[in-house]
Parts: structure tokens; sequence; C-alpha cells
């Protein structure tokens, strides 16, 4: 599992490191994943949507982890995934209001795997968290398309969405 994160799915790749493991390690013992990190380079980049969960997690570490790691992904592409993310969390929301979740994905038209987290990371945003989401979404795409640094933009809001309302996690709070 570990070798496919850093590598890819690539067939040829994976045999190729898959060999170069197989040659480093020693003993009988089974390789184990810390000689797969220890010799296999990254080569494979993060996917646009494990970004959007860490963000619909308000997981900030693995926000930034993953920005580092998509050099393919413009910040506009992004932004329009963050925000399609966030609207299907407020209907989610308010389907959790009129207690009934799970019609989320009869209502988003999705497969019941494509929302099976939606609901947990609902309940991490209030209401008025996710409309300020939006709200900050429509600022920043302008901003995004009049001049500023598109990456820094995209950086500075979703650092206010995932930590709004809490300190970031190597913050003191006083």
């Amino acid at each position: 599992v570990k070798l496919v994160e850093l590598v890819g799915e690539d067939t040829v790749r994976l045999d190729s490191e898959i060999q170069k493991v197989a040659l480093a390690h020693r003993g009988t013992d089974a390789v184990n994943e810390h000689e797969v990190v220890d010799l296999v380079k990254r080569t494979a980049e993060i996917k646009p949507w494990e970004f959007v969960d860490a963000f619909s997690a308000r997981d900030v570490r693995k926000c930034l982890l993953y920005l580092t790691r998509m050099e393919s992904t413009s910040p506009h592409a992004l932004l329009a995934m963050c925000t399609t993310r966030l609207r299907e969390l407020i209907c989610a929301r308010a389907l959790i209001a009129r207690g009934n979740p799970r019609a989320l994905a009869s209502v988003l038209k999705q497969p019941d795997w494509r929302v099976k987290n939606h609901t947990r990371w609902a309940q991490a945003f209030s209401e008025e968290e996710l409309r300020q989401a939006m709200v900050l979404a429509r600022d920043t795409e302008r901003a995004m398309k009049s001049g500023s640094n598109a990456d820094d933009a995209f950086l500075s809001w979703v650092l206010q969405v995932t930590t709004s309302g809490r300190a970031l996690p190597d913050q003191n709070v006083r």
C-alpha cells in the first residue's frame, strides 16, 4: 500500500521499485514499510479529491502536506472543487437538521460511497462557518482573478476555513 502511495499505479514504475527494494532487502523477514519509505522516492502526485477530503475533514496538516505534492492541479480548480464540497456539506447539514441525513446521496444524485463521510464532515462545521467559507471563497476567487498570487490566496482561504474558530495546531492559545 505504501509503495503505491509513493509511486502511483504505473505498473512499470512499481515493478522497478519492487526490484530496487528486493535488491536492498537483507534477511529473511518480510519487507516492512520503513524500508519502502527509506528506499522509494515519492513520484506519485496527490489526487485532487484527496486534498478535498482533507479540507472537508478540516485536517490542516494534511492540506498543507498535500498542497506540496500537487503540482499539476491549479489553485483555481481546487477552489472550485472545495466550494462544490462546501455546498454538499451545507446540504448535508440541512438534511441532518431535518432528521434525514441518509437521503444525502439521493438528493445530490451521487452513489452512497461518494458521500459516506459527508455527514461527519458537515458536523465539524457550524452553519455559519459553512456560509462564511462560501463568502470567503467568492472573495478568494475574485482576488485570484484580479492579480493576486493565486497560490497564496488559495492557501490563505484554506487556512481560514480549516482553522476558523480554533487555533492552528502549533499556536499557543492565550
